[in-house]
Parts: C-alpha cells; structure tokens; sequence
C-alpha cells in the first residue's frame, strides 16, 4: 500500500467518524467529552477550539486529556483543554455586566478605562 492510499483510507476513517462533524461544527456542548490531537503540531484540543482546522488524515480522537498526553500530545495553548472553562464564562459575564451599567448611566470614565483599556482621551472620540 503506498503513501497517498495510506492517508487517502485515514482521511476517509476519521471523516465517517461522528466525532469529526462535531469538530467541523466546533460544537462547545461536547467540550470534555473527548479530545482530538493533530499529529503535524504535536497539540490535543477541545472540539470546540478556534483553532484552523485540521486535515482529517492527522487527525486522532482520545477520550481523556490523560491519553492523548499518554500518546505524546501536548495540550492547546489556545482552547486550554486542561484548564477550568469557568475563567472564560466569568470573563463573559464581566463583560455583561459592564454593558448593563453603561445601558443604565451608572459608569465613570474611569470605570470604562479600567474594564475595556482604553485611552481616556480615546473615548469620548469611540463615542462619537
């Protein structure tokens, strides 16, 4: 069997798979379910990462961030694999919760400085 047959047949195996649609669709219902790695980067990630997608024929599924370390991956410095996802939502929520204050005129300039890192001469000229 030569090369081109070779990834041609995991392409196909790795495509047919459930596991690969969801990924395509970077569904984040199933982040921790199980994990992808790429075997070109040497990375395992969520099926929810930004990350450009991958060519299905690098592709391997693990069901655990422990396996696919246990295979030689290292995880994703972008989706964070390993670590808590509620960083991320408190994040979100800060950001909510800055946008309903400003909805109801109870932000200082210096409150919208420190919360976004704007320049306080920048802002009233972002208003306009």
């Amino acid at each position: 069997m030569n090369r081109a047959t070779r990834t041609a047949e995991l392409a196909k195996a790795t495509q047919n798979d459930p596991r690969w649609a969801l990924i395509v669709a970077r569904d984040a219902l199933v982040d921790r379910t199980f994990y992808y790695s790429v075997k070109t980067t040497g990375v395992y990630c969520r099926p929810s990462c930004a990350a450009r997608l991958a060519r299905p024929e690098n592709v391997q599924f693990h069901g655990t961030c422990e396996e696919a370390e246990k295979a030689g991956f290292r995880p994703c410095k972008r989706c964070k694999p390993t670590g808590a996802r509620k960083a991320r939502q408190k994040s979100v929520g800060n950001r909510c919760d800055l946008r309903r204050r400003v909805q109801f005129k109870q932000l200082f300039l210096r409150d919208i400085q420190c919360g976004i890192r704007y320049d306080p001469v920048e802002l009233p000229r972002r208003r306009r």
